[in-house]
Order: C-alpha cells, then structure tokens, then sequence
C-alpha cells in the first residue's frame, strides 16, 4: 500500500522491509470412506452442493452461483464464467455420470429457478450452509476440515487415479502449474505406498515364495 502511495503521488518514503506472517499451508483429504459418510450425513441442498465439489473440483463460490444456463447436459459440461471464476477465465468441466444423473434429478424440480442451488424464498443462492457442515461432519465423525479441502480432495484423488497434471490444472482453473503441482507430494505419497504390495527380496528363496 506504501509503495502504491509513493508511485501515485511521487512521494519519496525509505524502504520498509516488513516480516509478516504467512499461514502455513495444509491439505485435508478425504479418504473414500469419509467421503461416503459426509455425504450419507448432510441433507439437501448441502449434500447436492457437496457432491459437485468432490465431482468437479469446484470452489465454494463457484458452486453456488453456479447457474442452470452454464449447465450443459447435452454436451456434459459446467461452464464456469469469468464472473465467477477466481483468474477471471472461463473454463469447462465435464460432468460425469452420476453427476449428470443429479443434476437431471435437481432440474426436475427446477421450477424455473436460474441458480442450481437457489434459495426458494429469496430467489438468490444460498448465502451460507455453515450450519448444516458442521452438523454433517460431526455425523460423520469428521475433525479438521474446511469445505475448501473438497477441492483439495477432488485434485488429489484424481492424480492418484491416473489423471495427469496439466489436466487438473485446466480443471482447477490455475494460472500457473505450480499452483497445481503441490497435490504430486500427496500422490507420490500414495504411490509409495501401493509400491510396497509387491517387492522383490534378495533372498532367492523368499522370491519362489513370492511366486508361489
């Protein structure tokens, strides 16, 4: 802000070298299991909300503002517009069977609404569902999350399933792959782990075993 001063009213002020803090980073992801308890524990509109967050890796915001006109179930696709998303360009999502199924579901009671997830008495999308979360993850027996970490938890189980990196980044909407390359520490985490089912011992006997 002091630089932006200087710069817009000529004002000549000494640098200012200012420590501040910076919030370490965190992922929390879902295992399968947890995902089917959370979504088994929250009621309508909030479980239908979470569902498009695990399928598509959408953020919050995008989710609810999310519009009937952008849903594309002739072509299988969300829209999500530069109005919404957060690098202010547009970008699509392919809508996946089961969530074309939901959708298909929530358009038959529609009534003309233009936001996916509309608040039926004020005509606008829901402004919080903070309540039914927390109520969904006590259920659940879920500690430590944040709705961000569906997000979190879309990127990651989809590298681990054989998805690539600039997939996710288009997906994501990221501006930069970087951004997107921190969900590899969590994969090859996961991939290390699926490496020690099979191994190859030194002793020749233990690998007839192995065989056998």
């Amino acid at each position: 802000m002091l630089k932006k001063a200087a710069e817009w009213y000529g004002l000549n002020l000494r640098t200012i070298s200012l420590d501040l803090v910076k919030e370490e980073s965190r992922e929390r992801i879902l295992s399968r299991n947890e995902m089917g308890l959370l979504v088994a524990n929250a009621e309508p509109p909030l479980k239908h909300v979470i569902l498009v967050a695990l399928n598509t890796g959408m953020r919050k915001t995008e989710i609810h503002n999310l519009e009937w006109v952008n849903v594309n179930l002739g072509h299988n696709f969300i829209t999500v517009t530069t109005h919404e998303a957060k690098n202010k360009k547009i970008r699509r999502i392919a809508i996946k069977k089961s969530l074309r199924e939901l959708f298909l579901k929530l358009n038959l009671t529609r009534n003309g609404n233009r936001y996916v997830f509309e608040n039926p008495v004020t005509g606008k999308p829901y402004a919080d569902l903070k309540r039914g979360w927390q109520s969904a993850l006590e259920k659940a027996g879920i500690n430590d999350m944040r709705f961000h970490d569906l997000r979190h938890t879309f990127a990651s189980h989809f590298l681990m399933n054989g998805g690539d990196l600039y997939t996710l980044k288009e997906i994501l909407g990221h501006k930069d792959i970087t951004t997107t390359s921190r969900y590899l520490t969590i994969t090859t985490e996961h991939k290390s782990k699926a490496m020690e089912i099979f191994e190859v011992p030194e002793n020749e006997s233990n690998i007839i075993e192995l065989a056998g």
